[in-house]
């Protein structure tokens, strides 16, 4: 059995009324529907601001709705590509940077700057190694790490950050009473 049939198999096989199967598969077509729901307005959107900003000023709005339309229509695989790299961007330089300052008295500012570069570096140098666009524009081919995709870098990125951010606060001297207290 595979093992998403385990999981809406699973009220069954404890005795509980099939309902249950029944809206557990409904939860996860939604979850499923609304992400995509998401990305294609994220799509149509961003289209819509590059197209008004960047081509024509004086567009009207049934205009920039049907360039939106058409480009959301397209395939996406690219640009749902790319919003999974931003979202790879943000949060290799962010998450350690934010999760240290808030949770570890001891970062410090250099810490925290150098973790956000490695994360950043680790994440860029993934991405453009192994994502076939990148490769064929730089030439450069790096092999996947664990098969893991370009788009989830960040089970590299973020650990990279900590441990260089955790390094280099340890490293650099104590931060002073009035930055501990912030």
């Amino acid at each position: 059995m595979q093992p998403d049939m385990v999981v809406l198999a699973a009220p069954e096989i404890v005795g509980l009324p099939s309902v249950i199967s029944v809206l557990i598969a409904v939860g996860v077509l939604a979850a499923a529907l609304s992400t995509a729901g998401g990305l294609l307005l994220t799509i149509a959107n961003a289209s819509h601001d590059v197209y008004y900003c960047m081509v024509d000023h004086r567009a009207t709005s049934q205009r920039c709705v049907k360039i939106s339309k058409n480009v959301a229509s397209l395939n996406t695989g690219n640009i749902l590509f790319l919003v999974g790299a931003a979202f790879s961007l943000a949060g290799s330089s962010l998450f350690p940077a934010l999760v240290l300052g808030v949770f570890w008295k001891r970062t410090t500012q250099r810490g925290v700057v150098a973790g956000m570069i490695a994360g950043l570096v680790v994440c860029v140098y993934y991405i453009v190694s192994t994502y076939p666009f990148f490769m064929q524009l730089t030439g450069f081919a790096g092999a996947r790490w664990f098969g893991i995709e370009p788009i989830s870098s960040v089970v590299f990125d973020v650990p990279a950050g900590f441990a260089v951010a955790i390094v280099v606060s340890l490293l650099d001297r104590k931060p002073d009473a009035y930055a501990r207290a912030r």
